[in-house]
C-alpha cells in the first residue's frame, strides 16, 4: 500500500451508484462521476473540482448537468446505478453488487445482451442505459435484452464494460491532472476485480478506500465535525493501519477447552470449519480476522463445503489471508506491497493452484489480504501454526455470519450463530478458549 504523503498533489476519482442529490426544475440530479485534485502543502487544502465528461466550463453549456458550491450533478445514470439494476435482475437485493460481480466469472460474451451503456454525445461519455432504472424483472427486462438471457451473461457484460470505463475515468483524471497518486473511492470500488485491473495497467500510486461504500460516510462526517469544532484543517500524518475499530467486549465468562495456535491450527488442517472471534469488529465490509470463519485453503471442495455451511449460493467467492512476507511467492501483486484490507482480487501464480484450490475463483484469482504480526498478532500466530503444519502460508477466510445475517458483533452475536449453524468450533484466541459441540 502507497503512503499519500501531505506534501503530494493527490487525486481522488469518486464512482458511485449516486450521491448527494439535488432537484432542478422537477427533475433529479446526483453526484454520480466526480475527479477532486487536491495539493496538500502546509495543511493548506487547495482543491481543484473536474467532471470525468467535461471540464467546468464546458460543464456550464451542457444541457443535464449543473453546478453548486463545487459539486458536480447529472440526471446521467451510473456504473453503480447499473450495478444494482443487473444485481436485482439476477434475483438479488439492489444493493447486493458484489454478489453480481461474483456471478460475472462464470458467464460468457452473448451475442443478446445489448450495451449496457450507450454514448451520449452531449458528455462525450458512456453511461449507463436509462432502460436500466425501470424494467425489474425477467419479464420486463425480456422487452430490452432478450427474455432468457442467463444471468451469468449479463454479469459478465456489466463487469467487463464497467472495468473498461471506470479505467477509462482514471485515465483521463491523470491527463486533466498530471498527477499518477490515485485515491478511489465511492461504493463503485468495493469491486475488487476492477481495482486490480486498474493497478495492473496502470503504473500509478494507487490506495482504494476500504471504506468506500455508503457505510463509509461516518468518517467523513466524523473529520467535518472535528474540523468545524476545532476550526482548523490540520491532519494526522499517519495513514490507516488497521480497521480493527469497533468497541471491545469482556471474554472473560467464555468457557471452552484451553487451546494453543498449534492445536487450532491442526483442527483446520484436518479439514474442520472454526470460527474466530476475538478484539474490536472490523469497520467496514469486510472481515479481517476478528470476526471471521476460517478453513484449509487446500480442500478442493472448501468453496462446497463452507458456502453449504454458510447457507449461501454456490458461486459466492472466498478470500485468503496470507502471511505479508509470502505474498509475493504466491500471488501477482502487480507491484502491491500488501493488501491489508481485501480490496484487490489478485491472480495466484501458476505453481499456488493445486495447493490452495478452495480460495481461488474460477478464473485463479484471489480476493487477497495481508497480515502482521503488528495488524493482528493473534491471527498472525494461527496462520505461522497453519503453515509449520501444511507449508502453506494461508487461511480460507470468510464473513463470521450466515446468509443474510450482518456480521456478529458481540460475543453473544457469535455464540447464537455458532450454536444456529453446523459450524463445531469456536475459537476465542485472546483467552485461548474453543468452545465445541
Amino acid at each position: 500500500m502507497h503512503i499519500m504523503r501531505p506534501s503530494l498533489m493527490n487525486v481522488c476519482v469518486v464512482l458511485d451508484g449516486k450521491g448527494s442529490t439535488k432537484r432542478k426544475n422537477g427533475i433529479l440530479y446526483a453526484e454520480i462521476e466526480s475527479i477532486i485534485h487536491w495539493k496538500s502543502n502546509t495543511f493548506t487544502e487547495v482543491f481543484k473540482h473536474y467532471s470525468t465528461f467535461h471540464s467546468l466550463d464546458e460543464c456550464e453549456k451542457q444541457p443535464g448537468i449543473f453546478l453548486e458550491k463545487n459539486k458536480l450533478y447529472s440526471d446521467r445514470f451510473s456504473i453503480g446505478q447499473a450495478f444494482r439494476t443487473v444485481s436485482a435482475y439476477c434475483g438479488f437485493d439492489e444493493p447486493d453488487a458484489g454478489k453480481t460481480m461474483g456471478l460475472s466469472n462464470y458467464g460468457k460474451e452473448n451475442p443478446e445482451v445489448s450495451p449496457l451503456f450507450v454514448y451520449d454525445s452531449n458528455y462525450n461519455h458512456y453511461f449507463a442505459d436509462p432502460k436500466l432504472l425501470y424494467p425489474r424483472d425477467k419479464k420486463g427486462w425480456g422487452k430490452y435484452y432478450g427474455a432468457e438471457i442467463p444471468r451469468e451473461d449479463l454479469s459478465y457484460n456489466l463487469q467487463n464494460c464497467a472495468e473498461l470505463l471506470s479505467l477509462n475515468i482514471i485515465k483521463k483524471s491523470i491527463s486533466l491532472t498530471n498527477c499518477n497518486n490515485i485515491v478511489l473511492s465511492g461504493g463503485f470500488f468495493m469491486n475488487c476485480v476492477s481495482n486490480y485491473n486498474v493497478k495492473k495497467k496502470l503504473d500509478i500510486n494507487l490506495f482504494v478506500d476500504p471504506m468506500c461504500y455508503d457505510g463509509g460516510t461516518s468518517v467523513g462526517a466524523s473529520k467535518l465535525f472535528y474540523y468545524k469544532k476545532n476550526n482548523t484543517l490540520k491532519k494526522s500524518k499517519t495513514r490507516i493501519k488497521n480497521l480493527y475499530l469497533g468497541p471491545t467486549y469482556d471474554l472473560s465468562h467464555i468457557e471452552g477447552l484451553d487451546v494453543t495456535y498449534d492445536q487450532v491450527a491442526s483442527l483446520i488442517s484436518n479439514r474442520n470449519i472454526v470460527a474466530m472471534y476475538q478484539g474490536k469488529s472490523e469497520a467496514g465490509p469486510r472481515a479481517l480476522g476478528n470476526r471471521s470463519i476460517l478453513y484449509d485453503p487446500r480442500d478442493p471442495n472448501g468453496k462446497d463445503h463452507v458456502n453449504t455451511i454458510k447457507k449461501r449460493e454456490a458461486f459466492r467467492p472466498f478470500a485468503g489471508t496470507v502471511l505479508k512476507e509470502y505474498v509475493h511467492e504466491w500471488f501477482d501483486m502487480a507491484g502491491l506491497e500488501e493488501s491489508p484490507f481485501m480490496m484487490y482480487a489478485v491472480d495466484a501464480h501458476i505453481d499456488a493452484w493445486d495447493h490452495i484450490p478452495a480460495i481461488l475463483h474460477v478464473d485463479k484469482t484471489c480476493r487477497v489480504q495481508t497480515v502482521t504480526k503488528e495488524q493482528n498478532l493473534h491471527y498472525y500466530n494461527l496462520i505461522e501454526a497453519f503453515y509449520g503444519l501444511t507449508k502453506v502460508p494461508i487461511l480460507f477466510n470468510t464473513s463470521f455470519n450466515l446468509a443474510g445475517e450482518p456480521l456478529v458483533e458481540t460475543p453473544e452475536d457469535a455464540m447464537k450463530t455458532f450454536y444456529n449453524s453446523d459450524i463445531k468450533y469456536l475459537y476465542f484466541p485472546e483467552v485461548g478458549k474453543l468452545v465445541t459441540k
